[in-house]
């Protein structure tokens, strides 16, 4: 390789070198003509062009290129060749570290990860909308700069050098490139937007489990063409389980497990159709929607819902429907063997006008001369208790918990000193209480008042399977479960088992 430092090529000047591979060399220039970018980074390509139809295809490739505009790719600025046939790129001189090793350095958590491999899926995105592909992303080719933004390094090149000749056999490239590269690729097929997802769910796949899906083959180049062929891939929770800290092995066990391998399958049609779909899937896990990657019951759905979005999780009857359990609702409304009165807002134990046992209270009882069992100042406290549980649980719905708690909290008093705590109305407010805790990090006051709720509906119910006993299961389950306790897998297990039986379904 001819060193070029000092060299003068267009309106810039070599001064070091940067690194090498398969493709080309890469230098660092500096601008000595005309405005613009004072450092620049240039890559001297491998192949020669001698054919003046190869050279004008070199021009039209690079200015489609160059049409990239994009916030996360880095810029191609010019471009021209070197003793006539050597063809060289000049590109925006990006200064930081490959998105693997920016995550270690500053400790980013799985969510962290995900929204700057979602800054890599949309670069790819626009790239691919413009009918460039990739064609050669790894970890070298994804740097993060200093201010937490992704730049994407030579968007297209390897498919344009690629088509005039360069690196065509697999074996001429690096071990690195191979790592990333797809089965049909590395049998010689050009890049797709399908193999422009295999290499992101590699990537993906490195930055959830710290290590690349066939770690064990990178040393053998052989043994590594034979995994990415036919072995199948460990789904990246695998790899973290091992570790001391599970924290990360919940949050990436079952959605993005499903996810990373989908993007993986050794079948180009099997995977995502483009880094789009990809980029999409991730930011439904991050907004908390269930995946596609992943078929799963109504009940996997609640109880995702509630372990990973514990902050905006809403008690009532809007969020049943929500994540996939309104057929509680529609039973209530088709079923009268489970209707037990007016409720609050639709969703929950029986309201405070009927008692465990079905006797009403408050209201006229035994006798056609009105006498009356409660107090006028009963009513009036129970009309408040009703009014103060319907804004606690709205303002949970808008995640106002500060407020929410001091409205429950009232209503649990009245409740309290009106009926006692064995009452339906007492459980309603105190699981919605619980949970509110919960969330602002009382959990020890929480789990208790989710407790008294769980036991007062297991012994309200004389047959056993009731859907606001199945709800009090999945909520104190799902909450003792972030605890990797045993005991809020097997309630959660027994709230599934309930609802199977109930035959509740997404309506």
């Amino acid at each position: 390789m001819k060193d070029l430092c000092g060299e003068r090529l267009g309106a810039f000047e070599v001064e070091s070198f940067l690194g090498s591979s398969r493709m080309g060399s890469v230098w660092r220039a500096r601008r000595i003509q005309g405005g613009g970018a004072r450092h620049v980074a240039i890559k001297v390509l491998t192949i020669r062009m001698a054919e003046a139809s190869d050279q004008e295809d070199f021009q039209a490739g690079r200015e489609r290129l160059a049409q990239l505009r994009h916030p996360h790719i880095a810029k191609l600025l010019d471009g021209g060749f070197l003793e006539e046939t050597r063809p060289y790129l000049v590109m925006e001189h990006v200064v930081g570290l490959p998105i693997d090793a920016y995550c270690e350095e500053h400790g980013l958590d799985v969510d962290q990860r995900l929204r700057l491999f979602l800054q890599a899926c949309e670069a790819v995105t626009h790239a691919q909308l413009r009918g460039v592909i990739h064609g050669d992303i790894k970890p070298a080719h994804v740097l993060v700069k200093s201010d937490g933004h992704v730049r994407i390094l030579d968007c297209g090149v390897a498919n344009f050098t690629r088509a005039h000749g360069g690196y065509a056999q697999p074996e001429a490239t690096t071990v690195e490139t191979q790592a990333y590269a797809s089965p049909e690729q590395l049998r010689g097929g050009q890049g797709t937007t399908a193999s422009d997802v295999y290499s992101l769910g590699c990537l993906l796949h490195l930055l959830l489990a710290g290590a690349h899906p066939h770690e064990s083959a990178l040393d053998s180049p052989a043994a590594l063409r034979e995994a990415i062929f036919h072995e199948p891939f460990p789904p990246p929770s695998e790899r973290v389980a091992q570790s001391a800290d599970q924290a990360p092995y919940r949050r990436i066990q079952g959605d993005l497990d499903a996810v990373t391998l989908k993007a993986l399958r050794k079948q180009p049609h099997r995977r995502y159709g483009d880094s789009a779909e990809l980029g999409d899937e991730i930011r439904r896990y991050l907004n908390r929607f269930p995946v596609h990657a992943r078929q799963r019951s109504s009940l996997d759905h609640a109880a995702g819902f509630l372990r990973r979005n514990r902050k905006s999780t809403v008690l009532t009857s809007v969020t049943v429907v929500a994540i996939g359990l309104g057929g509680q609702l529609a039973l209530r409304r088709n079923e009268p063997k489970f209707a037990h009165g007016r409720t609050t807002l639709g969703v929950g134990a029986p309201s405070s006008r009927e008692a465990p046992n079905g006797t009403p209270t408050g209201t006229n009882t035994g006798s056609n001369t009105g006498t009356n069992t409660g107090t006028n100042t009963g009513t009036l406290s129970e009309a408040r208790g009703h009014a103060l549980q319907a804004r606690g649980e709205f303002l949970v719905q808008s995640s106002q918990n500060g407020e929410a708690i001091a409205a429950l909290e009232e209503a649990l008093g009245i409740w309290r000193a009106l009926h006692g705590e064995n009452h339906p109305d007492y459980a309603r407010t105190a699981e919605c209480l619980g949970l509110a805790y919960c969330v602002e990090g009382r959990k020890p006051e929480g789990i208790e008042l989710l407790r008294q709720a769980l036991a007062f509906r297991r012994g309200a119910h004389a047959a056993p399977d009731h859907p606001d006993l199945a709800w009090s299961l999945l909520n104190l389950g799902s909450v003792l479960a972030e605890e990797d306790a045993k005991e809020g897998v097997d309630l959660m297990r027994e709230a599934a088992t309930m609802y199977r039986r109930l035959g509740i379904r997404p309506r």
